[in-house]
């Protein structure tokens, strides 16, 4: 999975796209 493009640094599935 990728890194929470909002640098939380959770986790997740899968995101919209990283920034």
């Amino acid at each position: 999975g990728y890194f929470d493009y909002w640098g939380k640094g959770t986790q997740v599935t899968v995101t919209s796209g990283k920034s």
